[in-house]
């Protein structure tokens, strides 16, 4: 098996069909879809009853409650066989020659040696529209890791599993920062990035993950700084900045 993209959703019956599609659409086949609903109450669960024979046995999908997002990504992550792994939101949909385009940049790395892949993603709105793209670059990553934000687009973003096997799994104390927690320590053990010149997906603005100015992120990152800056002095610089830039962002983007 050469990918397996994971789905973590909870009542997404408004958008998972549109996920779903995309993922059938595909042109290149070797890869297996895990679904991991966190018990769904709406039409999520029929509707992916409705498209599994259509995948002859690559959709996999459990349903049961979960401690949140990154307990689910977990889940999924552990199910899963294939080389690299692809973490695609409910409310995403990739790119129709997206697997093809990646199998083409990564087959020629040896088994133990795959390097975690950084595409482009575009920003859309609930209907489609494409409002910007973004990417990432190494100078990026750099300036992430020092100023503890993402280095890589996440939703773009495709991970071997050894590296998984290396850097461990996501920390389930996290609420919507859990990316920037793995990342970090992804960068930090020296992992291997590289950067896809292609859209590989579409991300839909307004998601849990756009929510940055809630009170779940702010105590997020508290416990990101705490966990990287254990020094009070190195804590207390480290919030006062992100607090800056995050109330310079906000007022900017008035």
């Amino acid at each position: 098996m050469y990918f397996s993209i994971i789905t973590v959703c909870w009542n997404s019956g408004k958008t998972i069909e549109r996920t779903i599609k995309s993922i059938l659409s595909q042109e290149f086949c070797d890869y297996e879809y895990i679904i991991v609903d966190g018990g769904s109450t709406d039409n999520t669960l029929d509707i992916i009853n409705g498209y599994e024979p259509k995948f002859d046995g690559r959709l996999k999908y459990k349903s049961e409650p979960d401690k949140g997002i990154y307990d689910a990504f977990n889940k999924g992550i552990e199910r899963a066989t294939g080389r690299y792994i692809w973490l695609v939101n409910s409310d995403d949909y990739i790119q129709q020659d997206a697997l093809k385009n990646l199998h083409n940049m990564v087959k020629g790395y040896r088994t133990g040696e795959e390097p975690i892949i950084s595409a482009i993603m575009n920003c859309v709105s609930e209907t489609g529209e494409v409002l910007y793209k973004v990417k990432s670059s190494p100078e990026k990553v750099v300036a992430a890791y020092r100023n503890n934000t993402m280095g890589t687009i996440h939703p773009a973003t495709i991970v071997p599993k050894r590296i998984y096997d290396i850097v461990g799994l996501y920390d389930i104390n996290y609420r919507i920062i859990g990316d920037i927690d793995w990342f970090k320590r992804a960068y930090k053990a020296g992992m291997p990035i590289v950067f896809a010149d292609f859209i590989v997906t579409n991300f839909m603005v307004g998601g849990v993950s756009t929510a940055s100015g809630s009170a779940k992120s702010k105590k997020d990152r508290k416990y990101l700084l705490r966990k990287f800056y254990p020094n009070f002095f190195s804590y207390t610089f480290q919030y006062w900045k992100w607090l800056a830039a995050f109330y310079i962002t906000r007022y900017i983007r008035r």
